[in-house]
């Protein structure tokens, strides 16, 4: 939980200075807290967390906290290393400014960081968002560049309603990941949702005609940043699952539907399947790799923490014991 995001890549380390803010920060939301700001259920989880989350801000959880405070902790935990403070010596001046009721060096986020920080914390949530509002940006832009307003309000009501559909379902599922216990259930039930929409969506309309079908692809390849190899396993095959229901659905119903050559059905499954095994495979590789790395890092680690620890100990002591 010490570990700064950039022990957990595998590119070049920063300096040790700004690896130490960042454990001192560490420490500092744990004495406000009450806990370290990324504790994941195994030491592959915490690792992703530490790589890929931004801390949850102290105040949200003990609102009492000095705005100043948490400023200052959440600059220490800031995951480029530039962003940090240069050395121990820039945070304590910061520490004793705050302790004085003095002006503070350290500055909150921008608006737009903040917003940025949001999405980061909430990248599937995020995406989904931006993708629903590109899409609806281009449907209403092709209606009105082609004039189809009137022929074409049947499928605005139903890709207005499979938008805010969507949208919601995201948010919903969002929500719902709040609830540590059930946290893989939801991400698994949100990757089938997704699916289970693009597949009534095309049903609406074209089937496997739609150039939307790619949509399967992005969902299959979308799902390896979830970080687990069974999602990406799972939504790979509900993807083959969908595409067979519209050809289906297309046969039954609307063979004018179907595609106009046998090979292009072949060749689209071809490409889910090859996407999604190439992604899980890289995926298992990737979790080795960290799990490798964590295992021989795991006496740096206790080293670099009880260098950062000694080494600073008095100036922690006399910083803490003026509070």
């Amino acid at each position: 939980a010490y570990m700064a995001p950039e022990q957990t890549t595998f590119g070049p380390l920063s300096t040790a200075s700004t690896v130490d803010i960042y454990q001192l920060g560490v420490i500092l939301y744990e004495s406000l807290v009450g806990h370290a700001p990324f504790l994941g259920s195994t030491t592959i989880e915490t690792l992703d967390m530490i790589r890929r989350d931004d801390p949850v801000p102290p105040r949200r959880i003990v609102a009492s906290l000095p705005r100043d405070l948490e400023t200052i902790c959440l600059k220490c935990l800031n995951k480029s290393p530039y962003q940090r403070y240069p050395n121990a010596s820039e945070l304590a001046d910061d520490l004793r400014r705050f302790l004085h009721g003095e002006r503070i060096l350290a500055r909150p986020l921008a608006l737009w960081d903040r917003v940025g920080q949001w999405a980061r914390q909430r990248p599937a949530l995020a995406t989904t968002w931006v993708a629903m509002s590109c899409f609806y940006l281009y449907h209403l832009m092709r209606l009105y560049l082609t004039r189809e307003v009137a022929a074409g309000s049947g499928e605005s009501m139903t890709v207005t309603t499979t938008v805010l559909g969507w949208s919601l379902a995201a948010w919903g599922y969002q929500r719902l990941l709040g609830v540590n216990r059930w946290n893989r259930q939801v991400l698994y039930a949100w990757a089938a949702t997704d699916v289970l929409i693009l597949t009534l969506f095309l049903l609406r309309f074209d089937g496997p005609s739609s150039s939307y079908v790619m949509g399967y692809f992005v969902l299959t390849a979308g799902a390896a940043l979830r970080f687990r190899v069974r999602l990406v396993w799972l939504v790979t095959g509900l993807s083959v699952v969908g595409y067979f229901v519209l050809l289906f659905d297309a046969l039954l119903r609307r063979p004018d539907k179907l595609p106009e050559h046998h090979t292009s059905i072949a060749m689209f499954l071809v490409g889910i399947l090859t996407i999604g095994i190439v992604q899980g495979l890289l995926l298992v590789r990737v979790r080795r790799q960290i799990r490798e790395q964590a295992g021989g890092s795991g006496s740096n680690l206790a080293g670099s923490h009880h260098r950062s620890s000694s080494g600073v100990s008095a100036s922690r002591k006399r910083v803490w014991l003026k509070r």
